[in-house]
């Protein structure tokens, strides 16, 4: 039988505080995707009221709103680190708990623990790098190799659009194509050059990098979570005992939960007041698709 995520079955998760089993109970690899998309359309009618009925309201100058907050400083302007961080966080934890359920894996039948997987391409080489050959030197290199290649593919997109592509990124030729120009500075043609000299870019079409980053960063990590929870489940399946989940297990499962409902917020955020409909759409599609082509297509 397939390995299920969480189910209230599963006693370890009775080890985790009421709100961490209760979050997490809801959660699988689908649930921040198809969050950021409920988001993406279901403030934009709020959004056609506020300006309908309130055109004067504009709370951009807010702490949590405006682009000098913490939300913008420091999980935009800094979230490729913290991604980076946490992502090298989880997969050094997910090591250990492999390391430690070496002595526990069958000798033969590997069925069960491939079903838990789910096909997911690193996990399973990962354990059968340690069953094999049982050297943890070199299931380690060959894990941390799939999983720089993972982190690549997730960051090379986002780098490609919004930071660098031969010069200006890719988000900045369309908006400078699509009709963008420096108010009273025609000679400098492209939107990051004539913002940091403190001018004005008007015009074009311009991709929402916000939305680009949030829903990139928070559904990637979603997938990566639900990964360690499928690891602690399979632990509980091969020992047929309850496995005590950690304390600085929990800690991670919730301040990832947390970081991910920050980024969501903050998409929010970028909904309700900045860019139009049609740019948050481009850039939370640009999202999806590389989240769906490195964890769902490739499986990584």
């Amino acid at each position: 039988m397939p390995c299920r995520y969480i189910n209230s079955s599963d006693n370890h998760y009775f080890l985790l505080p009421v709100i961490t089993r209760r979050a997490m109970m809801g959660i699988n690899e689908y649930t921040f995707p198809i969050g950021f998309l409920l988001v993406l359309t279901g403030t934009e009618p709020l959004r056609l009221l506020k300006d309908a009925y309130l055109p004067d309201f504009n709370p951009k100058k807010w702490p949590l709103i405006s682009p000098d907050g913490f939300l913008n400083k420091f999980l935009a302007g800094h979230s490729f680190e913290i991604f980076t961080l946490v992502f090298i966080i989880l997969q050094t934890y997910k090591l250990i708990v492999v390391i430690k359920m070496k002595p526990l894996l069958p000798t033969s039948d590997m069925t069960q623990i491939y079903d838990c997987l789910q096909g997911s391409k690193s996990d399973v080489s990962l354990i059968d790098t340690m069953k094999d050959s049982g050297n943890k030197k070199a299931a380690t290199f060959r894990y941390s190799g799939v999983q720089m290649i993972k982190l690549a593919g997730i960051f090379m997109p986002v780098i490609t659009c919004i930071v660098w592509f031969f010069g200006p990124s890719l988000y900045e030729r369309i908006h400078r194509i699509t009709g963008g120009h420096c108010i009273g500075h025609p000679e400098t043609v492209f939107y990051r050059s004539c913002v940091s000299s403190g001018w004005r870019y008007e015009g074009g079409f311009k991709s929402s990098g916000h939305s680009l980053i949030t829903c990139t960063f928070a559904s990637a990590l979603s997938w990566e979570t639900v990964s360690l929870n499928k690891w602690i489940v399979l632990m509980n399946r091969i020992t047929e005992l309850p496995v005590r989940v950690s304390g600085s297990c929990k800690l991670l499962q919730l301040a990832f939960l947390a970081l991910c409902l920050a980024w969501l917020m903050m998409f929010t955020v970028t909904c309700m007041f900045y860019h139009s409909f049609m740019e948050r759409v481009v850039g939370t599609l640009c999202a999806l698709l590389i989240v769906y082509f490195v964890c769902f297509r490739l499986k990584l």
